[in-house]
């Protein structure tokens, strides 16, 4: 009966995993197992699970129950994956 029961966790669990997918699609490019991508990648899904930006709260609220809290976890990853994927570049061409 409660909007986002902080006890179900699934939704920030496939949202981190939307939003580090990008280091596993540019693995030819970025150098492996970095930490600091990874805690990068988890502090920016944090800030856009927080934040909820535009997109990421439509999908909250315009849909039901537990889809709608699905829904704007995996919004905020995509839009996290995209920095991510920017970020990993950028990583790429300052450790070569």
């Amino acid at each position: 009966g409660r909007k986002d029961d902080g006890r179900i966790v699934i939704d920030e669990v496939v949202g981190q995993l939307v939003t580090l997918a990008p280091l596993a699609a540019l693995a030819a490019k970025v150098p492996p197992r970095s930490p600091l991508l990874l805690l990068a990648g988890f502090l920016i899904f944090r800030l856009f699970d927080i934040w909820k930006p535009g997109p990421a709260r439509r999908a909250e609220r315009s849909l039901p129950g537990g889809l709608g809290v699905m829904m704007d976890d995996v919004v905020a990853g995509l839009l996290s994956a995209v920095a991510m994927a920017g970020l990993a570049l950028a990583w790429a061409e300052v450790a070569q």
